[in-house]
């Protein structure tokens, strides 16, 4: 993967996670589920549902 571009709308977000996923997908990682993402204080926590759709 690149450099990591700004993420400061929800198209620049969907991109970036589309980028992730195909790159996950062609490394055969099981991105199927939730992801619960631990960030630190100044962030929130987050819980991810990845389900493939077609």
């Amino acid at each position: 993967m690149g450099n990591i571009q700004p993420v400061d709308d929800i198209e620049s977000l969907r991109s970036a996670f589309q980028t992730i996923l195909e790159e996950a997908e062609a490394n055969d990682v099981g991105i199927e589920g939730s992801l619960k993402i631990q960030t630190t204080a100044d962030h929130p926590n987050w819980e991810i549902q990845i389900w493939q759709i077609e």
